[in-house]
């Protein structure tokens, strides 16, 4: 199988032993054609293009538009607290993200919805975490002693945060927008001290007792929410 891009959506190709082109919608929301063996991509690129009225019509009559199941069954968390997930597929509404104190609204304009409501609700969680960082940065960088040139963020799998030394500059995974707000403090305290003491070594804990007495329990928190 391979994935045919346009500006709008994207297509999944599947060549079979058949004679004639079909474009279906999926249960899943993905588009898909199926195609015999000897048509070349470029056909099938014109041949989605001669559906997109089609698509369109079709895609705007679906009830289940307006149920995010990509992320956790139609749930998505914000600092430690879960919300719904609701996304509306618009031609008219400007992309991007709606929060309420009830649930999160995720708009569209694409009618191959997903990649793009991913890449959106990631912008989102990217402004705020950063937002809170600047909130929060006066506060820890006084309360350790040092200071970070640089504050940055980026997904990471195995760590909450990394301190380049040298550089002065540190790193926040962006998934920390997801737990609740002491642990992001934490990890920025956390990361802070690596100016005194590279290494977790006595005096580094030592330290992290100093500036943040409750960081075993933030710890645990972090990872078991």
């Amino acid at each position: 199988m391979k994935i045919i891009k346009t500006d709008e959506f994207q297509v999944i190709v599947e060549k079979k032993k058949i004679k004639n082109m079909y474009l279906r919608i999926c249960s899943d929301g993905s588009l898909k054609v199926t195609a015999p063996f000897f048509v070349k991509d470029s056909v099938i690129r014109d041949f989605i293009f001669q559906k997109t009225d089609w698509i369109r019509k079709n895609y705007y009559k679906r009830d289940d538009l307006f149920s995010l199941k990509f992320i956790n069954n139609g749930r998505a968390f914000l600092w430690g607290k879960e919300y719904p997930v609701k996304m509306i597929l618009s031609e008219k509404e400007k992309p991007g993200v709606f929060f309420d104190k009830d649930q999160i609204m995720v708009i569209c304009n694409r009618v191959n919805f997903y990649d793009e409501a991913e890449e959106i609700l990631t912008r989102w969680y990217r402004g705020l975490l950063m937002k809170e960082i600047k909130k929060q940065r006066q506060y820890c960088e006084k309360l350790v002693g040092r200071a970070a040139d640089e504050w940055r963020i980026r997904n990471m799998k195995t760590r909450w945060g990394s301190c380049n030394i040298s550089d002065k500059r540190i790193w926040i995974n962006l998934q920390l927008v997801k737990k609740p707000l002491e642990c992001l403090v934490y990890v920025m305290i956390h990361e802070l001290i690596h100016f005194y003491e590279r290494n977790h070594n006595a005096a580094f804990w030592k330290y992290m007792d100093r500036f943040c007495p409750d960081w075993r329990k933030v710890k645990k928190m972090l990872n078991t929410c």
